[in-house]
């Protein structure tokens, strides 16, 4: 008998079934996917319908089996697109990288809780449809981002006027709004009236011109700027000037002289007088202050020089042995609580904390005080279901929004109406003004983006 159930198990185990057939076996796409979360993919939600043995990698974010196909999002949530796929038809084909994916016969919009809905009695020509920024187009007409038609734009001559790669991140979506065809200059999908469409060009970044002025390209709008359109000229970085004035982020910078005007980096430029910081005035014991405060590895053109120097001169850091921050390295968990931490708390508070919570924290560690304490604020909460903190274990951004807001901002309630347990940290560091497409909730923080995320809260900081 013992020798009959070791013979099944061993069966069992080389994957025969007891009617000698092959048992199923999960595709090589599975099991890197999904079993080893190489895509950061949670398929425990789709485990009712997917089809193992045909599951297979599409593209980054797509997934099919035999039956269906699939889209993740950042947060590895699987959403099905609702149509069954015949292997006949085309493969859908993605627009853009998040909202729209056609094939030959249908539309498809994604949709935060249904995943990718079909669309359905729209007079859209699937075939030839296309994304333009925030409008689109096929061989008949352009759409605005609502999918309406356009009235009397010319589909053959239309075209985005101002992508451009330079921009930054928080200007992006004003270079997805400016368009022009043969008759007409657009913004955020409507006709502008007051420019003139012949003459006008885009300068560079974010300024454009007619004959008559000076623009500013904004998110819903167009805005006219003070100064003369004769000999104006885009610098680089969301600079630019004319014979009188410098312009930063479409701000006159006041009292900057225009003749020695120079560009250090976006966020550093000078005259013969003066530093400006983000279009700012500062003076030369500032400039000073940074060189001595600054790391080998870190210019002082570097957009995050005085996010590091901020952070390096709290001495929430101290940097490497050869002078050096290496912004691009990852942060542990025990190494992010201890740096915020130090930027609310004492050290005599934190130390004063004698209780221990984890079972991975041992009292001689150097940062059990820093976890501890954390805990005792309920500033931290461990990892589900067990009783570690997992200290010497990258963190990810997902986690770094927790403690940051909880010291920094106030502790907060996780809601459990909320689809992730992380969604109430990242609307209050967006209602603080951090932005939050710098960001990506699965993958590790860097030191460099520690010091970004400290910078643009430093208001809180003591």
């Amino acid at each position: 008998m013992k020798m009959k159930n070791l013979l099944v198990s061993a069966l069992v185990v080389f994957g025969v079934s007891f009617g000698g057939s092959v048992m199923a076996q999960p595709t090589n796409d599975y099991r890197k996917y999904c079993e080893n979360s190489v895509g950061l993919m949670d398929c425990s939600l789709i485990k009712d319908i997917v089809d193992k043995e045909s599951f297979v990698a599409i593209e980054n974010r797509l997934y099919k089996d035999k039956n269906n196909i699939y889209y993740t999002f950042g947060d590895g949530r699987p959403f099905l697109l609702n149509a069954k796929i015949n292997e006949k038809e085309p493969r859908i084909r993605f627009v853009n990288s998040h909202y729209l994916a056609v094939n030959e016969k249908y539309l498809y919009y994604r949709n935060n809780f249904d995943g990718f809905i079909k669309l359905e009695n729209l007079n859209i020509d699937v075939k030839t449809f296309d994304i333009l920024g925030s409008y689109a187009k096929d061989k008949n007409f352009i759409y605005n981002s609502k999918l309406e038609i356009i009235k009397n734009a010319d589909s053959n001559t239309f075209e985005i006027l101002n992508y451009d790669n330079s921009v930054p991140y928080y200007y992006s979506d004003f270079f997805y709004t400016l368009a022009r065809d043969e008759n007409y200059i657009y913004s955020n999908g409507k006709v502008v009236d007051d420019i003139d469409a012949n003459s006008f060009v885009v300068v560079g970044g974010i300024y454009t011109k007619d004959k008559n002025g000076i623009f500013l390209v904004g998110h819903k709008s167009i805005s006219r700027l003070e100064g003369d359109v004769e000999n104006f000229k885009y610098l680089g970085d969301q600079y630019a000037k004319n014979d009188k004035y410098i312009y930063f982020e479409g701000e006159i910078i006041q009292g900057a002289d225009v003749s020695t005007f120079e560009v250090l980096s976006y966020w550093l430029s000078k005259d013969k007088n003066n530093y400006y910081n983000w279009g700012k005035l500062i003076d030369y014991k500032d400039i000073d202050f940074y060189e001595k405060f600054i790391f080998d590895d870190i210019e002082i053109k570097n957009i995050l020089a005085s996010a590091i120097i901020f952070v390096r001169n709290k001495n929430f850091v101290k940097g490497y042995d050869d002078n050096t921050y290496r912004p691009e390295n990852p942060i542990t968990r025990a190494e992010f609580t201890k740096i915020i931490l130090l930027a609310k708390y004492s050290q005599e508070e934190i130390d004063e904390t004698k209780i221990q919570y984890f079972s991975d924290v041992k009292k001689s560690d150097w940062f059990a005080n820093y976890v501890n304490f954390a805990k005792s604020k309920n500033i931290i909460s461990g990892v589900a279901e067990t009783v570690n903190f997992e200290p010497n274990e990258n963190i990810n951004f997902a986690e770094a929004s927790k403690i940051i807001v909880n010291v920094l901002l106030g502790e907060q309630t996780e809601l459990e109406t909320s689809e992730n347990w992380y969604d109430i940290y990242l609307e209050k560091l967006s209602e603080n003004n951090i932005n939050l497409e710098n960001f990506d909730v699965n993958k590790n923080v860097t030191r460099g983006e520690m010091a970004e995320l400290i910078y643009g809260l430093k208001d809180f900081v003591k």
